[in-house]
């Protein structure tokens, strides 16, 4: 299990150039468990969790 960095959910986040378009919270969430990032309990982190990690809710 390896702990998320910040600069990950946020680059996750980030609109994508050609189309403007942006993942949703719970795109991060399975982006971020295919990569193994896994939250304490080692599931894949809730909406909830990446929204408060970059700051937006």
């Amino acid at each position: 299990m390896m702990h998320v960095s910040f600069s990950e959910v946020k680059r996750l986040r980030r609109a994508n150039n050609r189309t403007g378009e942006r993942l949703s919270f719970a795109e991060i969430g399975k982006a971020l468990a295919a990569k193994g990032f896994l939250n304490e309990n080692g599931q894949p982190y809730n909406p909830k969790s990446a929204r408060a990690m970059i700051g937006q809710g």
